[in-house]
Order: C-alpha cells, then sequence, then structure tokens
C-alpha cells in the first residue's frame, strides 16, 4: 500500500476547536482522523493527536507517552484505511490490530485497555 499522510500533534485546547469544528462534539479528544482515498493500494488521509491527552493517558496505562501517542497514531491511520470501532466487534478488531502493530514494532503495552478520555479510543 501506498499514499500519504499527514500528522499533527498538538494540545486539548487545539484539538477540542477541531473536534467541535469537523465533527460537532464539543470535547477534547485523543485523536481525530481524516480520510481522503483509502482505494487500495492508496491511502490518504490526515490525523491529529492531543500530547495533552497522551500524557495523562500513559500515566494511567503505565508507558512512556511517546507511545500513547503511538498507538494514537496507529489507531487514527487504521480508520484512514477504513476500519470502525463504533460496535463492540468493530472495538474489538481495532484493539487487536492496533496491538499486532505494536507487536510489529517491538512495543509493549495493552492497546485493548480502553483508557482515553470522552470516547477517542474507547469509543
Amino acid at each position: 500500500m501506498s499514499g500519504e499522510l499527514g500528522v499533527r500533534f498538538t494540545d486539548d485546547a487545539t484539538i477540542h476547536e477541531i473536534n467541535v469544528r469537523h465533527l460537532s462534539h464539543d470535547y477534547p479528544t485523543d485523536v481525530i482522523s481524516f480520510p481522503y482515498s483509502d482505494q487500495p493500494p492508496r491511502l490518504e488521509g490526515e490525523l491529529v493527536a492531543s500530547v495533552d491527552t497522551a500524557l495523562e493517558n500513559a500515566v494511567e496505562a503505565g508507558w512512556a507517552a511517546g507511545n500513547e501517542l503511538l498507538l494514537y497514531v496507529i489507531h487514527g491511520v487504521l480508520h484512514i484505511a477504513g476500519m470502525d470501532d463504533a460496535t463492540p466487534s468493530q472495538r474489538r478488531e481495532m484493539r487487536v490490530a492496533e496491538q499486532a502493530v505494536l507487536n510489529q514494532l517491538g512495543i509493549g503495552g495493552n492497546s485493548t485497555t480502553d483508557r482515553s478520555r470522552h470516547g477517542g479510543l474507547a469509543r
């Protein structure tokens, strides 16, 4: 697969504004993805991830904030690639896919724990 992905790391205030403007959700979140194309073999989109939320959630999860941010990027890319997590079965599939990528990167941890606030990864 090939394509282009834009990634922006920001703070809670900015991701809150983006969430309101684009999704009509009046709260900060961990990651927001904007798919432009998921037509194989091309993948295009952008994602925005909150460093503030990653710092907070990493402590709770017991791992580095960089790993938490990486999880947000993985989650956003999976959304851009067409995965959803609206139902319990979709959430399970998403968690398995996240963990598989983390494992491929040699990063331990457990992405199956829904630990984000306001429905981000937990949705």
